[in-house]
């Protein structure tokens, strides 16, 4: 994502902060969120990270996770039919090797200790995540994070 992307990425991210803030000011005590508040929350958590939005936002990181699931139309990967899940099923054929373009990865599965994903920048960065079967760390936020450290500069 380009420096334009980013800057209007973080000009929405605090005009909804604003929104949210008014309404906290404005609301009946513990009278839920609005769902238009939920639903401009979510579409920003879809594209920067559940963690980094639930902190912007200041609001709940599992209730805006769970609607990010549920918008997606995935279970919630804690939970399957009201039941805790204590294993996850392997992957049949799953790929020991995946590329993403403009950067080098390797994604190895390690059989049933998880999964183990290094990434190496072109200066050398390099980033080893290690991931339990039953891991549910947000991947996608993380090698974000570590491809644009200036983004957490431009941030405030």
């Amino acid at each position: 994502m380009g420096r334009a992307g980013r800057d209007e990425l973080l000009r929405k991210m605090g005009r909804l902060r604003s929104r949210i803030e008014r309404w906290r000011q404005a609301r009946t005590k513990r009278s839920p969120m609005p769902e238009e508040l939920w639903s401009e929350a979510t579409e920003l958590g879809r594209v920067c990270g559940v963690y980094r939005t639930s902190q912007d936002l200041g609001v709940n990181y599992e209730s805006l996770r769970a609607r990010i699931e549920r918008s997606s139309g995935r279970a919630s990967s804690a939970r399957q039919g009201g039941q805790r899940r204590s294993h996850r099923a392997p992957i049949s054929g799953a790929p020991k090797f995946v590329e993403l373009a403009t950067m080098p990865t390797v994604v190895e599965s390690v059989g049933a200790a998880g999964v183990l994903i290094e990434v190496q920048e072109a200066t050398g960065s390099k980033l080893t995540i290690r991931l339990g079967t039953a891991s549910t760390i947000d991947v996608c936020a993380v090698l974000a994070s570590f491809r644009e450290p200036s983004f957490e500069r431009h941030r405030r």
